[in-house]
């Protein structure tokens, strides 16, 4: 008998091939194919709709006119930290950075590390404006 897996996120949408089927928080995730779930708890892909009106306005080359929001899964960081900032919660730079300031670090957040904050940072500081 497997373990049953609950959906962790306000909602998200699984294709079902011929239809599909909207999950809410808490709802145990039924009769969805395991190459669905697997890549569900893999990637963390979780569907927002829309953004909202007052999302930051992107310049013409796709990014930010913020770096802060820059969503951390756009980052060259490994695949293992952005997994650990996906289970988080942590979605963008300005995210991450405030946890950081909140919690002493960012060393807080299961599946980081040292080398994975060292390479966050240093990510950051690429994405950073030029002065």
């Amino acid at each position: 008998m497997k373990t049953p897996l609950y959906c962790n996120v306000d909602s998200i949408w699984v294709d079902k091939g011929d239809h599909s089927v909207q999950f809410f928080r808490g709802q145990e995730l039924v009769d969805v194919p395991d190459g669905t779930l697997t890549s569900m708890l893999n990637l963390k892909q979780a569907v927002d709709d829309f953004p909202p009106v007052e999302t930051v306005i992107k310049p013409a080359d796709g990014t930010p006119s913020d770096w802060r929001q820059t969503e951390i899964a756009s980052l060259d960081i490994s695949r293992n930290a952005k997994a650990a900032f996906a289970e988080a919660e942590l979605v963008t730079v300005a995210d991450a950075i405030k946890y950081g300031t909140e919690n002493d670090g960012l060393q807080s957040i299961n599946g980081i590390g040292e080398a994975s904050e060292k390479e966050f940072q240093a990510a950051v500081k690429a994405i950073q404006p030029k002065e």
